[in-house]
């Protein structure tokens, strides 16, 4: 099987326990102040999709150039591309994202395909939209630009992510290829994995840690695992409490008015005037 239609299937497969299995979603979603202490979420974000209109736009255009690249440079490369982009994106939306936005999707290592197609197929014709044949490289050009045109869009997409997956496929791609004609390095699927995981880990590690903020961010995460809105809205309460005298009060807040911005609870008091206004 090809790794294409392996992540596709991977994809597919934890769409079906998002549906299924209750706070799974939440688990694994890309949140930069709680990486420090759950790291997989760098990685588990690529596999997770919003909804199913999500999921199968995405595997359909995973689908269309991700077997396209494969064919040309292989499975170990191209997962080494897919990887390494998607994490650039993640590391595109944690730059410009809050510690408590949450981004989730294949997207960011999608994009990073087309940029790679840039560079091995960049005469490849394809039909943006389903209509307009582009040579690979106009396409790459457009795709691009909608995505910065798009950026700082209140469209809750993730475009930030999008972006630097594309510009990171190109780019790998590129030092990639000169380095395999020169004879110096070809990727195997054992060094993909391995480089993966490394860099993954780094990446996780470091954002998790600026974003840390005392650990409020993985306090406030499992507030969201009450049994109904009770329960969360007491622990977030407590939380109100614990950190009253506290800087970080702010971000408790932020948490808290995010989700139940009109609750009449005492802890909504303390909150007032951060971020959401009146209650």
């Amino acid at each position: 099987m090809r790794v294409t239609n392996a992540i596709i299937f991977l994809c597919i497969f934890f769409f079906l326990f998002q549906l299924l299995v209750q706070g799974f979603t939440e688990g694994g979603v890309l949140q930069s102040g709680l990486l420090l202490t759950e790291p997989w979420r760098i990685i588990t974000c690529m596999f997770l999709h919003a909804n199913t209109e999500h999921l199968m736009f995405n595997m359909f255009a995973l689908f269309v150039f991700g077997n396209q690249l494969e064919r040309r440079i292989g499975g170990g490369a191209f997962l080494f591309i897919y990887f390494m982009s998607g994490l650039l994106g993640s590391i595109g939306f944690m730059f410009f994202s809050e510690p408590w936005e949450s981004a989730l999707g294949a997207s960011g290592a999608i994009y990073g395909i087309i940029g790679a197609l840039v560079v091995v197929a960049p005469r490849m014709i394809v039909y943006f939209f389903g209509l307009f044949p582009l040579p690979m490289a106009a396409a790459g050009i457009v795709y691009a630009l909608i995505e910065l045109f798009g950026f700082g869009a209140a469209d809750n997409i993730a475009h930030s992510a999008h972006l630097l997956g594309l510009a990171g496929g190109y780019l790998f791609t590129r030092v990639y290829i000169e380095r395999m004609n020169e004879g110096a390095w070809e990727m195997s699927m054992n060094k993909a994995i391995i480089f993966s995981i490394v860099f993954s880990t780094v990446v996780a590690l470091f954002f998790g840690y600026v974003n840390y903020n005392d650990g409020i961010y993985t306090k406030t995460q499992a507030c969201f695992y009450g049994k109904d809105d009770y329960e969360v809205i007491g622990c977030f309460e407590n939380l109100v409490r614990e950190y009253k005298e506290n800087v970080r009060l702010k971000d408790v807040c932020a948490e808290y008015l995010r989700v139940y911005r009109y609750v009449n609870a005492s802890g909504f008091a303390e909150c007032k005037g951060f971020f959401y206004g009146r209650g």
